[in-house]
């Protein structure tokens, strides 16, 4: 399955950091507003690392980290944020 869309962003910010600042971040609240609108999921993770951050909307808005190995067999710069989001 591919993604319907993937943004990449340069952010230094951790997963708690980001997950802090979903509602003032202006490309996180684009994100949030698709996922609840939507019903879409976005997986964003941080590149060569097993982990992401879950956005969805689970009969209300959701957001936690879950592992996530498969992510590892992507080609990915550590320096990167990947959101990917599915339908």
């Amino acid at each position: 399955m591919r993604p319907l869309s993937t943004r990449v962003f340069e952010l230094e910010a951790s997963y708690d950091e980001i997950m802090q600042n979903v509602d003032s971040h202006e490309e996180l609240k684009k994100m949030k507003k698709v996922v609840m609108e939507s019903k879409v999921v976005f997986f964003i993770y941080r590149g060569c690392e097993d982990t992401a951050i879950v956005m969805m909307n689970n009969n209300g808005f959701h957001m936690s980290v879950q592992s996530c190995p498969k992510v590892l067999k992507f080609t990915t710069d550590p320096n990167l944020i990947y959101a990917l989001c599915y339908g």
